[in-house]
């Protein structure tokens, strides 16, 4: 399988088949654009008709830009929040050797992500605004 990642929209955002369900409506633009982007990635990775990357370049690609997701998401939240360290104790491993535990960690930091997007939507105490 190769992953296509754009083409992309104004703003940087992947274009998935499906549109957002929800509307995030909370949240500042640019922050919502965070949020969209990373559920996008997020549904690449986790969503029911989604197969596994076959190519470990495919899987560095996600791993990639969740990392950035995380990342994003995280100046928006504060330090100590559980779903931001979880996420970014993900983040600080590499990704492991070999097909099963490659795709393994590749779902976690998925997982990690969207826990802390839904962190981020729904402004959890200690969010900070901005």
């Amino acid at each position: 399988m190769r992953l296509s990642l754009g083409p992309r929209r104004e703003g940087s955002q992947l274009v998935c088949g499906q549109g957002r369900q929800t509307p995030v409506t909370d949240a500042p633009a640019r922050e919502r654009d965070h949020m969209v982007a990373a559920l996008e990635t997020v549904t690449l990775v986790l969503g029911e008709d989604s197969p596994l990357p076959e190519r470990a370049a495919d899987v560095e690609d996600l791993v990639r830009l969740l990392r950035g997701h995380i990342a994003q998401l995280g100046a928006s939240t504060a330090p100590d929040v559980p779903a931001l360290l979880r996420a970014q104790q993900l983040c600080s491993k590499s990704v492991p050797m070999g097909y099963v535990a490659s795709r393994l960690h590749l779902v976690r930091l998925a997982e990690a992500t969207q826990e802390l997007t839904a962190y981020v939507e729904h402004g959890g105490p200690g969010a900070n605004s901005k």
